[in-house]
């Protein structure tokens, strides 16, 4: 009883440091798109007002991400 009381208790450890990984890895992924995304609205500021408008504030890191590709092409061809 003791072993199985042991490998259960090893099962959860590894389970929660599995899950904290995944956790700590998606929170720096969002925080990477987001550092991103205010990167290329600096460099595409006009474009990303028009997109702030077009797509609203709940969908502002998805337009960030979304425009700035064309925000910073723009700018580099202009």
């Amino acid at each position: 009883s003791l072993v199985s009381a042991s490998l259960v208790s090893a099962g959860l450890d590894s389970a929660s440091l599995v899950s904290l990984f995944t956790f700590g890895l998606s929170a720096s992924l969002v925080l990477g798109f987001l550092s991103f995304g205010l990167l290329l609205s600096f460099l595409g500021i006009s474009l990303h007002l028009w997109s702030f408008s077009l797509f609203g504030v709940s969908f502002l890191g998805l337009s960030w991400f979304r425009f700035g590709f064309l925000g910073i092409s723009l700018h580099l061809w202009s």
